[in-house]
């Protein structure tokens, strides 16, 4: 038997690092193979034997999954491949792939790898059949929803609210948190209010969005992935509350005996689990008036005597947000525009935009301005249209920079709302050479907001707003001459990834190198079309992600199409979720992306992964119609294996190239 300590493991990751171990052993059938090796010299010598690779997970990493996810690497070919006792195919590259149950807490995948080359076994000769093993631990976090049944707990997690922030007179606060279920529960808000009911919920779902984006099957959720124990309660402001720095505290109380009794009728009608639930009330109950306190983390100030104050944006391209990290309420404002803050949430300020809009910006991105500085209003007058370069712009002048949002309503109608801003709108100057604005309207929703309709006759093919001193000015392009052409077109190819390696396969391939490959040839075969083509990058230092549009707006590209492979979340079956997928961001682009898809599934032997508003760094710029393809699936041994190859390649680049003509050739046709 070979033993091995923990310091053998500690070499082995000096060796190898944590994310790839490479591990193999020739041993007869009566030895016990072990994970590790004493030293470097052993282990390159056992190396040469089944080259067993695990690519992903890492060694101990967190699996962000609870009852089964993916393991891929590689293994010398001719070997065969078991992990914990279940067959795994190997690929003819030597590539596999395995989708396994998982159990929670530490987990091993035993990873045996045998090579039977003389059919040892056909002849009952199990002696000579050359066996490796390798043990790779990873660690399960199990459900987080978990509760003790009969002991009182209240949980870190499950509650709101989540930071610190204000309140102001007439807010609601929105009270919850996680504790042992069928308990009695309130609130306190320190040196406020001593006691604020609130009520157990009903089971709920935990959030994950990935099964629902990524995965295929559909159907009920197992019960056990419902969050049991959820208390929740509303505090409404009272009016003169000032006060800062104040602290929230939760508490759980045991059941009574009465409680108990109140809900025993119910238990055979709710099956074996409100049985169980029930048993366990019983026990809390004999508690007595059992009670369980904790203090919140976070502050709550009630009025703070700091706001409402203006701020000014001072990032280039800020982005104003319906929740702290969350949803866009408008992208790309530029740096001067001010608006008024009224409280905080985190480390977000709260700008109350008009009178019922709010919208949420960092603290980082943004400064406050002297205490008493009013934040700024407009009267918007008129709108004056001017065309050159095949580009309408469409301007008003107003006192200051304002928050606005852009919404594209249809393919053919854009919504600018102006915040902060009244009408008093008499003229609108159109351009009488310009045939792609049609009509336009404004109204008055409500105080401080200003809306503005405009209609066009062809799709749209982008556009940019921002600020020139005051004046708001929104420029449109016109769609490129010749438009239903692909020649003379400029078209920026961005191969993703790089210098991040992106996805890796089993065998090692990176998605950076198969997305240049893949690029180059796409490039070749747009320009055979009488497309310019430039690409992001050359492959060698790569770009960052933001500077990858700004490419395109360097050369006045009409396109945009950036190149990538795929990978799948943790818990998602990768054999049955895979494929070709195309992304979009804005309803300019999607024409675009939808004609590449089409082509794209259209390939032999390429599934349908689905067809996806992406909110994708790269896609969120509005000058362009903009595109991103997943071509295929790098975790798939027989998907990177076809990537490493030319002819496969060239199928890809040739689908890619085949739908943005297809786009030109088909554009105005329809309102898709």
């Amino acid at each position: 038997m070979i033993l091995v300590t923990q310091h053998t493991q500690k070499i082995l990751k000096k060796v190898l690092g944590s994310a790839i171990l490479c591990l193999g052993m020739s041993l007869s059938a009566n030895v016990l193979p072990v994970y590790g090796a004493d030293d470097k010299s052993f282990l390159e010598q056992n190396n040469k034997e089944a080259r067993i690779t695990v690519v992903y997970p890492k060694l101990d990493q967190t699996i962000g999954a609870i009852d089964s996810t993916f393991i891929f690497g590689s293994v010398k070919p001719e070997w065969n491949l078991t992990i914990n006792g279940q067959v795994v195919t190997v690929d003819k590259d030597g590539g596999w792939l395995a989708f396994l149950p998982l159990e929670s807490g530490e987990f091993v995948f035993n990873i045996v790898a045998t090579n039977d080359k003389n059919n040892n076994t056909k002849n009952n000769n199990s002696e000579n059949i050359d066996t490796a093993l390798v043990k790779w631990p990873v660690s399960v976090p199990g459900l987080s929803l978990e509760n003790q049944l009969d002991t009182l707990v209240i949980y870190p997690d499950y509650r709101s609210p989540v930071t610190s922030r204000s309140v102001i007179t007439s807010d609601i606060i929105r009270l919850q948190f996680r504790a042992t279920p069928n308990c009695r529960a309130w609130a306190e808000i320190v040196g406020i209010v001593d006691s604020i009911p609130m009520s157990e919920a009903l089971s709920i779902p935990q959030p994950y969005h990935a099964g629902d984006v990524f995965d295929s099957s559909s159907g009920q959720l197992d019960s056990a992935l419902f969050v049991k124990g959820i208390y929740q309660g509303l505090y409404v402001l009272k009016a003169n509350t000032v006060k800062d720095s104040v602290r929230l505290v939760y508490h759980v109380v045991a059941p009574s005996l009465s409680d108990a009794v109140r809900i025993e009728p119910n238990a055979k009608a709710r099956g074996q689990e409100f049985a169980a639930l029930l048993s366990a009330t019983r026990r809390l109950a004999k508690l007595g008036e059992g009670l369980i306190s904790d203090t919140a983390s976070i502050s709550l100030s009630f009025n703070p005597q700091n706001y409402p104050r203006t701020v000014e944006f001072t990032d280039t391209a800020q982005r104003l947000r319906v929740a702290p990290a969350r949803g866009y309420l408008g992208l790309f404002q530029p740096a001067g525009v001010q608006a008024l803050a009224v409280g905080y949430e985190g480390d977000w300020y709260r700008l109350q935009l008009s009178e019922s809009r709010v919208g949420y910006v960092e603290f980082e991105k943004s400064r406050p301005l002297k205490v008493g500085i009013l934040p700024p209003q407009s009267r918007l007058s008129s709108f004056r249209c001017e065309l050159a370069n095949r580009k309408l712009s469409i301007r008003s002048q107003l006192s200051a920079k304002h928050p606005f949002s852009i919404t594209e309503q249809d393919n053919k109608t854009l919504v600018v709302e102006l915040f902060g801003v009244t009408m008093d709108t008499d003229w609108f100057r159109f351009e009488y050479r310009d045939s792609m604005l049609t009509s336009v309207s404004w109204t008055q929703p409500e105080p401080n907001l200003f809306r503005l309709e405009l209609r066009f006759s062809n799709p749209i093919w982008g556009y940019q707003a921002g600020y020139v001193g005051n004046t708001f000015e929104l420029t449109l392009n016109y769609p490129p001459t010749n438009v239903h052409s692909l020649g003379g077109k400029t078209i920026v190819v961005d191969p993703g990834h790089n210098p991040d390696p992106g996805s890796i396969g089993p065998t090692g391939l990176t998605e950076a190198e198969a997305n240049w490959k893949i690029a180059l040839v796409l490039r070749s075969e747009l320009e055979k079309r009488g497309a310019k083509v430039v690409l992001t990058h050359q492959g060698v230092d790569g770009l960052e992600l933001y500077g990858r549009p700004k490419v395109a707006d360097s050369v006045n590209a009409d396109l945009f199409v950036s190149v990538h492979n795929n990978a799948l979340p943790d818990g998602v079956n990768p054999f049955v979720n895979y494929g070709v997928s195309t992304y979009f961001y804005h309803t300019h682009s999607q024409a675009l992306a939808k004609a590449i898809h089409q082509k794209m599934i259209d390939l032999p032997n390429q599934k349908d992964h689905g067809f996806y508003h992406g909110n994708l760094a790269v896609l969120r710029p509005t000058e362009r119609p903009s595109a991103l393809v997943e071509c295929g699936f790098m975790i798939l041994p027989e998907q990177e294996r076809w990537l490493k190859t030319e002819s496969y390649r060239h199928r890809v680049a040739k689908a890619i190239a085949q739908g943005i003509e297809q786009f030109f050739k088909n554009y105005g046709e329809s309102d898709d």
